[in-house]
């Protein structure tokens, strides 16, 4: 069976503040790429599969902090590296304010990759 992403995700380096069940409890890590539906956060620190948390970032351009509760889907475990790509969370977002929800789609847009290119080097 296949598994395909609903969103389109994009490369992102933000910084990401997470938190989960309390202020005391919490920790920072990076995005590698976010889409309409979450986002990819770098770290060792693994939660399990189904744990709800809030995070907070900041993106270029939107005058507030993004607050925002997440649900973990998926783990990449620190043992497993695969090439460059670094152990970490996927969270799916669970309550994207729609003000937010534009913003990041709009990021989206700006930075998709091109799917034309031009080969007259």
């Amino acid at each position: 069976m296949t598994h395909q992403r609903q969103h389109q995700r994009v490369p992102a380096q933000l910084e990401v503040e997470v938190s989960q069940s309390s202020d005391h409890n919490f920790y920072t890590g990076f995005t590698h790429n976010i889409s309409e539906g979450g986002l990819f956060l770098a770290t060792n620190m693994m939660i399990p599969i189904g744990s709800e948390l809030t995070f907070r970032f900041n993106m270029e351009g939107f005058p507030e902090a993004i607050m925002v509760r997440g649900v973990v889907r998926w783990l990449r475990e620190p043992h497993s590296f695969i090439g460059d790509l670094p152990p970490g969370l996927g969270v799916q977002f669970l309550d994207l304010p729609a003000p937010h929800k534009r913003f990041v789609q709009s990021f989206i847009n700006r930075n998709r990759e091109s799917i034309f290119f031009d080969d007259d080097d």
